[in-house]
């Protein structure tokens, strides 16, 4: 039976009890909580086309993941025990990032650094955690494997997409001195130069062969690097592997993909001056291709699944 059959058929089996809409009005509220930070995961996607692009990436990723396994479907629209407990947990989670909050407001002075460091990596838990609760809840309690790789991704996901701006620079700072390095060691003349515009404004320019270029914030390589950890992340908790293969995953997902980047901004510095004219086309084409190159890389290193899988 497909998938969305047995679904409609546990959804015809349940949804006349009254314990499916007391359940249902449980996660309700727990959408209306997590409202904001939905709204600013919304907002952030819409603001930072690399935010976007990780994401529908990690969607794309999660269908392959799907498509390849074996989907059970059993206990849907019920408050199985997977379900209530990660529940259970997210509420926890929701009552304790709010009692934070007030302790911040009463005692502003009081390690505030710490106590929104606390808030944020508590509210994101919270958020995955009702996130998992409700895909328990309407899939059953035999998808598991699938549920929390895909929560577990999306919880690093939204951790780090926090970290956009504060790497922002210090990327950019990184990526200019390996490419001038790079491009150095080619044989090119090149310089990396610090721009100040104005009080607020600043430019990094790499310098090479007399043409400039700008090393701009999408320069920085922060979309294919993040994209990169979470495939390495999402098949690591696929894969079930240990936290030291996860931190290990991590670690090299950050390398290829700072790798890539890297490649992606040579490829272009050398191709460019050929075809000045069609600079524009030629940044999107090299970036897209390096870009994607990348992902799939990624996904045949940490053994990505191409075909049906028992286990």
């Amino acid at each position: 039976m497909h998938t969305s059959s047995q679904l409609k058929t546990q959804f015809k089996e349940n949804y006349q009890s009254l314990e499916f809409w007391y359940h249902s009005v449980l996660y309700l509220l727990l959408i209306i909580a997590f409202w904001p930070i939905t709204r600013w995961f919304a907002d952030t996607a819409q603001a930072q086309s690399r935010i976007l692009h990780a994401f529908i990436v990690i969607v794309f990723a999660t269908g392959f993941l799907i498509r390849f396994s074996r989907v059970k479907i059993s206990a849907a629209f019920t408050l199985n025990p997977k379900a209530r407990v990660t529940l259970i947990a997210a509420y926890t989670l929701l009552f304790i990032g709010y009692i934070n909050q007030l302790w911040v407001l009463k005692f502003p002075n009081l390690s505030a650094p710490f106590f929104l460091l606390l808030s944020t990596i508590v509210n994101i838990s919270a958020y995955c955690l009702a996130i998992t609760s409700v895909s328990f809840f309407l899939f059953g309690k035999y998808l598991d494997r699938i549920i929390y790789t895909i929560s577990g991704t999306f919880c690093v996901f939204l951790l780090f997409s926090t970290l956009l701006e504060p790497l922002d620079w210090p990327l950019r700072g990184i990526t200019g001195q390996w490419s001038a390095a790079l491009l150095g060691l080619a044989k090119q003349n090149v310089a990396l130069q610090f721009h100040q515009i104005g009080d607020d404004i600043s430019q990094l320019l790499l310098v090479v062969n007399g043409q400039t270029y700008h090393v701009a914030t999408e320069c920085n390589g922060f979309g294919v690097i993040l994209t990169s950890i979470l495939i390495s992340v999402m098949l690591v908790i696929f894969r079930k592997r240990s936290y030291f293969d996860c931190i290990l995953n991590i670690m090299t997902g950050a390398i290829v993909g700072f790798a890539f980047n890297i490649f992606r901004i040579i490829s272009i510095v050398m191709v460019a001056p050929l075809m000045m004219n069609h600079y524009h086309l030629i940044h999107e084409v090299i970036g897209g291709i390096a870009y994607w190159s990348c992902l799939l890389f990624v996904w045949w290193l940490f053994k990505g699944p191409i075909e049906s899988e028992n286990k």
